[in-house]
C-alpha cells in the first residue's frame, strides 16, 4: 500500500535512470518508469505499458500531492504547482 498523504513528488523517469538490479527484473524494455517521492526515504518506482498511461498516473497522483510549505532550499514540486494556480486565479 502507497500511503501518498505522506509522498511529496512524483515524475517520469527514463528507464536509464533505474539501477541494475532494477533494469534486470524488468520484463522488457517498452515499458515506461515514474517515482514517487517520499520525505525521509528512497523514492518508489512503477512501470507501466505505456507513455500515456504513465501520464495519466503521474497527472492524476500530482494533483492529489498535499500543499507543501515553501522550504529554504526550494519550492518542492507540488508547492510550485499550488503557488502557479493560486496566482492564476488571483490575476
Amino acid at each position: 500500500m502507497i500511503k501518498l498523504s505522506s509522498c511529496v513528488d512524483v515524475k517520469s523517469i527514463l528507464l536509464d535512470e533505474l539501477g541494475e538490479f532494477e533494469v534486470a527484473l524488468l520484463p522488457d524494455r517498452d515499458r515506461k518508469a515514474f517515482s514517487l517521492s517520499f520525505e525521509g526515504a528512497h523514492p518508489e518506482k512503477f512501470l507501466v505499458a505505456s507513455i500515456s498511461e504513465r501520464a495519466k498516473w503521474v497527472s492524476a497522483i500530482w494533483y492529489r500531492l498535499p500543499v507543501l510549505p515553501l522550504r529554504a532550499g526550494g519550492l518542492t514540486s507540488c508547492s510550485q504547482e499550488c503557488n502557479f494556480r493560486r496566482r492564476r486565479k488571483t490575476a
